[in-house]
């Protein structure tokens, strides 16, 4: 459908999509789904497939597990055709490290190696097909020319094992995606590498995140925009006491990049990203080593109770220098693999043998000097080895080594970063047997280049929809609150869940938007991060990119308010109408049908309603139950949605809401228990507050 306009009586009729800006608009009814559907009513499958029905605890899903024929070494197959395709929406690796959202219309077009895709059918209802790779068999999805899914196929076994397809259905995204991940995460936690390779003592019945709470709970700053890759001890000492000096206060120190020793790899050392990492000591910038600099630290800066590393997975970039300490300590081999995501090289590594000692022995040397976390990047590396017997002995060797490490020396406390590849999605991500990790939920964005921001929120957004059923507490990246889009960063932080890391350069900081992404803690003035009890993510999965303009973005506080971030994703003004509707499916915890409900707005720190939700479609005819949103560029809207508690007070009625501490962009998430009731006369509210600030009642 379309729409004409007029301004007047007196000018002509216009079409909407003659202005360039909008696309025709697409209704889609939705229709029952059968109760037991048959795999074939869903997909077209090739020839050499054989679809199984599984079993699901997803109430109104369907899951299937699709197997070829028995492959041999590298293979491609064609799966099928999903039938009836209407949207796609794709998670695909954009580049060696990363995944990032890819869209599409009824004909299937992936041109990057997809891990999963959900498909919007003409009849409303989700097919989700993805592609896990795990017992040495590693997957992705692509499309031929005739708009069918193909299977890209590594048996690194050599055994001749099966390429397997997960596929479901169900009447929505979120429960298509959940049943495929809530079935294979089961199997993950059987995996040779959880059930054989990491010790006992480093397991737990659930995954209990309360061991990252120091590390995400608090701003922390880390120094690689703010100081660059000239890293010195001193260098360091006076940022802090500049941010001390502008009352920024971080709790939370990350040291990036260019603290390690280095030598050169078989590729010399004329390049940063072909330097290996040659002894565990920090380099000459650190004269007191790192044990002086965190004494340091510490000491001027009570507030800091964490300090972390940057190092790579394989120790660098360039992985392990081919001279130094460390290849004189540790069992080496050279593997065939790359560098800097492109260049063929003998890349030098621990031995499978020998990853264990020496995570163990470089976590150990780095706690001894006050290190309490470590951000573990270029993961990607084991994605890029070349050869099947390097692959099936390091792979899962080193996240073996790597999360036994962090949980003995660090209380498993680490950030996991450019390790979006299906050898670690699928198993030590995906498994549940230990703690969660923090871990970075997408590629950077590019502080010179304006349309990077938005996108960067989107993918994250979008990135969500997966990465919120893994193990760990999503990042959503570092930024600079003096940037042109710092408040949009800022905005995006604050919703997503998880941790809040400023690289500002000193002395160069928006107080103002500081003030209000923290709040004071109550045990001596640290800045407490107000996260939302879930994940952010889109509500939209197949929204286009810019098809609207917005990005809608949702996540949920403990005690049941509901968030909706409106974000411009255009370099023009746009506008938006947000559905009360909109708010029924956000998070976990559901409202009485006919709840009364509010909205606060965080730019205009104003309420509107209340607004009856109502169970039928009725309530949409009523002006105040679409709620509209003009945003600037680069602009943003934070609304909070509350139930409102209707109570009889003085021969009347009245409705009361709590709405957290005002000022803050998730205010409401500072709240982490509430009752409301009225007796004798009087109305009595009793919240528990993790934060401290100025609490805001509403009362009508």
């Amino acid at each position: 459908f379309t729409i004409k306009y007029r301004i007047s009586d007196e000018t002509a009729w216009q079409w909407i999509t003659g202005s360039g800006s909008f696309l025709k608009g697409e209704i889609i009814l939705q229709s029952p789904l059968e109760a037991h559907p048959k795999v074939g009513s869903l997909i077209a499958l090739a020839p050499g497939w054989h679809g199984v029905r599984v079993e699901t605890a997803h109430k109104g899903a369907s899951l299937f597990s699709i197997e070829s024929d028995p492959i041999n070494g590298s293979e491609q197959k064609i799966l099928g055709t999903v039938l009836n395709q209407a949207r796609f929406f794709a998670v695909s690796r954009i580049e060696p490290p990363w995944i990032a959202p890819r869209h599409g219309d009824d004909f299937l077009y992936l041109s990057e190696r997809t891990i999963l895709c959900s498909i919007l059918r003409g009849d409303g209802n989700v097919i989700t097909v993805a592609a896990p790779s795990m017992s040495d068999v590693y997957t992705c999805l692509l499309s031929n020319e005739k708009g069918e899914f193909v299977a890209h196929t590594r048996d690194d076994s050599e055994t001749g094992k099966p390429c397997r397809i997960m596929l479901s259905v169900a009447p929505d995204i979120e429960t298509s995606i959940g049943a495929i991940m809530h079935n294979l995460q089961a199997e993950a936690n059987e995996t040779p590498m959880v059930r054989e390779m990491i010790d006992e003592e480093f397991k737990s019945a659930d995954a209990d995140s309360s061991n990252l709470e120091p590390l995400v709970d608090y701003l922390g700053f880390c120094t690689w925009n703010a100081l660059g890759p000239d890293l010195t001890q001193d260098r360091i000492l006076e940022a802090l006491r500049v941010l001390g000096k502008n009352d920024v206060k971080i709790s939370t120190l990350l040291i990036d990049d260019n603290w390690q020793t280095l030598g050169g790899t078989e590729l010399g050392d004329g390049h940063h990203d072909f330097l290996g990492f040659a002894d565990f000591k920090a380099n000459q910038g650190f004269p007191n080593g790192l044990k002086g600099l965190t004494d340091s630290v510490r000491a001027e800066n009570p507030l800091i109770t964490d300090i972390g590393v940057w190092h790579g997975l394989f120790g660098y970039w360039g992985a392990i220098a081919k001279e130094g300490w460390i290849v004189d300590n540790y069992e080496t081999v050279d593997v065939d693999g790359k560098m800097y995501y492109a260049f063929p090289a003998k890349v030098k590594s621990i031995s499978a043998s020998d990853l264990t000692r020496f995570y163990d022995d470089f976590y150990a040397y780095l706690s001894s000097s006050g290190i309490t976390f470590v951000k573990t990047d270029v993961q990607c590396l084991l994605s890029d080895l070349q050869n099947s017997a390097d692959r099936a002995a390091l792979i899962p060797a080193y996240q073996a080594a790597w999360t036994m490490a962090y949980q003995r020396r660090f209380g498993g406390k680490a950030i996991s970063c450019m390790s979006q590849i299906p050898e670690l999605l699928w198993q030590s991500l995906l498994q549940t047997k230990t703690a969660p990790v923090v871990l970075r939920n997408s590629d950077d964005f590019f502080p010179e280049i304006p349309s990077s921001h938005p996108w960067h929120i989107w993918a994250n957004a979008h990135n969500s929809l997966f990465t919120q059923h893994l193990n760990a507490v999503l990042d959503w990246d570092m930024f600079q609150t003096s940037m042109d889009y710092g408040p949009a960063h800022a905005a995006s932080r604050c919703l997503s869940g998880g941790p809040m890391f400023i690289t500002d350069v000193p002395g160069e900081h928006d107080l103002e938007l500081i003030d209000q992404m923290v709040a004071p803690s109550p045990d001596g003035g640290r800045s407490l991060v107000l996260r939302p009890s879930t994940c952010a993510k889109t509500p939209r999965a197949f929204d286009r990119y810019q098809e609207s303009g917005v990005l809608k973005i949702v996540s949920e506080t403990i005690a049941g308010v509901k968030f909706m971030g409106v974000f411009n994703t255009r370099p023009t003004s746009v506008s938006s109408l947000v559905s009360v509707s909109e708010f029924s499916a956000t998070g976990s915890l559901q409202w009485n049908p006919d709840a009364e409900v509010v909205f606060f707005s965080h730019q205009f720190q104003t309420v509107r309603g209340p607004i009856k939700r109502g169970t039928t479609p009725a309530v949409h005819s009523e002006e105040t139950a679409l709620l509209e949103v003009d945003l600037e560029v680069k602009g943003f809207e934070i609304l909070s949605c509350y139930e409102a508690h209707r109570l009889s007070f003085g021969g009347g009625e009245c409705l009361v809401a709590v709405l957290g501490l005002l000022g803050k962009m998730t205010g409401a998430a500072a709240v982490c228990s509430l009752d409301v009731s009225c007796s004798g006369g009087e109305i009595k509210v009793s919240a528990v507050l993790k934060a401290l600030g100025k609490l805001g009642l509403w009362v009508s």
